[in-house]
């Protein structure tokens, strides 16, 4: 690796550890100047499994697939779900996350992983993976309130497509 490419990466990882931004650590494609919401969210539509309203019901902990480190369970969160844009509906879903937990009852924080509220309600950008749905801060996935410009757009969508 040259010289000038590590500095680079290490300025971005101390940029995006500072302002907290999660996007910064995902793998996703930046925003443009030129981009508009419709083009932003058609692009997250595309990159997703599944597109839908959600409430937080219940936030667990199930038994880690991978059991690397004995006792190790693993976030799931519970959603009542509302309204479907892409993927087939169901009233209620489980998201996975990549928050452990240790039987100990240690929580590791995940820079990219969303954090979700009970009673809070989300537009949620799910992809797939494992035979599971995962939205995490590296998605489109926010809080409903803060969702109005994509809803607009997700309903546009949905109008063409008909």
């Amino acid at each position: 690796m040259k010289i000038p490419s590590l500095i680079n990466l290490a300025t971005a990882l101390a940029i995006a550890t500072a302002s907290g931004s999660v996007a910064a650590s995902c793998n996703v494609r930046p925003g443009l100047a030129s981009d508009t919401t419709q083009t932003i969210v058609k692009l997250a539509v595309r990159n997703s499994s599944a597109v839908f309203t959600g409430q937080v019901t219940a936030i667990e902990y199930i038994p880690a697939e991978d059991q690397q480190v004995k006792g190790r369970k693993m976030q799931v969160v519970k959603l009542a779900t509302g309204t479907w844009w892409k993927g087939t509906p169901s009233e209620q879903i489980t998201l996975h996350t990549n928050i452990p937990r240790d039987a100990d009852g240690t929580d590791y924080i995940v820079s990219t992983e969303y954090r979700y509220e009970v009673g809070r309600s989300y537009l949620i950008y799910a992809t797939s993976a494992g035979g599971h749905l995962y939205a995490d801060g590296c998605t489109r996935t926010r809080k409903l309130a803060a969702a109005t410009g994509d809803i607009t757009e997700l309903d546009a969508l949905k109008a063409q497509a008909n």
